[in-house]
């Protein structure tokens, strides 16, 4: 068996390096993964009124465009600031999102109990080993052509809260530090904002409603 020179060794190592490194920085579609199927496609009713903020999505939808959806009071990010993005907050109540619509701020009120069916679902990568979920829905008042982001990223700075959509727990010890899985294992929705057709009243405040199935693993 022929031994491997040092420098095509060293190659070889840098490369592969390179490789792993490279897999942080990916982006995954996981939207047609047999262990998302359970949430892609389920439809949810919103508990709480809500606004739609346009050009704040984050820009990993296959749709054409993206609105961003957050309870009123809730805070989003929007393009535009030192960092590229700069934190705002929606208004509190129905009658905020009219008078900053008559001021020109592309909001939209969406009030309680509107359906929205999740169309994608994707890990995104925050550099490093950090990553969060994109969650993206379709909704009956948006055009076909039109998805909303529903709140389940902590954006690096500043943040949208609350969120939507909640990471699971990956098994661990009681003395072990708490992990999450934004790789193999669908988000769960907050009850506190999301509810399944037919439910009359939401759990308790930021509990979350286990999926159908949820399989894989971290």
């Amino acid at each position: 068996m022929k031994k491997m020179r040092p420098w095509a060794s060293s190659a070889l190592v840098s490369v592969l390096a390179a490789g792993l490194c490279g897999c942080m920085y990916v982006n995954h579609d996981k939207t047609h993964d047999p262990a998302f199927q359970a949430l892609v496609g389920k439809s949810f009713i919103t508990v709480q009124d809500a606004a739609l903020i346009r050009d704040a999505c984050i820009p990993n939808y296959e749709a054409k465009d993206c609105q961003q959806l957050q309870v009123l009071g809730g805070f989003y990010y929007a393009r535009g600031g030192d960092q590229g993005w700069h934190q705002l907050r929606v208004p509190t109540d129905q009658a905020g999102v009219a008078a900053t619509v008559a001021a020109g701020g592309k909001l939209s009120f969406v009030p309680k109990g509107t359906s929205l069916t999740i169309v994608q679902v994707m890990s995104r990568s925050l550099g490093e080993e950090r990553r969060c979920w994109l969650v993206y829905a379709k909704m009956a008042k948006l055009p076909p052509d039109t998805v909303v982001e529903v709140p389940g990223c902590f954006q690096w700075a500043p943040e949208s809260t609350p969120l939507w959509f909640q990471p699971q727990e990956l098994p661990h010890k009681p003395f072990e530090k708490v992990q999450y899985d934004y790789e193999d294992r669908p988000p769960l929705p907050v009850a506190n904002y999301l509810a399944e057709p037919g439910t009359t009243a939401p759990a308790a405040p930021g509990t979350v409603m286990p999926p159908a199935a949820a399989t894989g693993h971290h």
